[in-house]
């Protein structure tokens, strides 16, 4: 069962991997041949993007972080009688 699971995240990062390369391969890098990106070669942008543009496009997909809830509470033990 665990490699199982194993299997599924390494298939979901190399989504993820694989969506990141896109990106960068249509919107950040120019082409030799276009002497431009392809999505300025086919017209559905004008400006050529960089790494930091992806990141922010990261970033502003990440959910929030929450408020932390209430912490454990420790266990009083009672103090013994000193037999002393």
């Amino acid at each position: 069962m665990e490699n199982r699971r194993f299997g599924q995240s390494g298939q979901t990062l190399t989504l993820h991997m694989l969506s990141l390369y896109f990106v960068h391969y249509n919107f950040v890098r120019i082409h030799k041949t276009l002497k431009c990106t392809p999505v300025m070669a086919a017209g559905a942008s004008d400006t050529l993007h960089d790494m930091e543009w992806i990141i922010d496009l990261i970033d502003d997909a990440a959910p929030a972080p929450k408020a932390r809830g209430p912490t454990r509470k420790t266990i009083q033990t009672e103090t013994l009688p000193d037999y002393g």
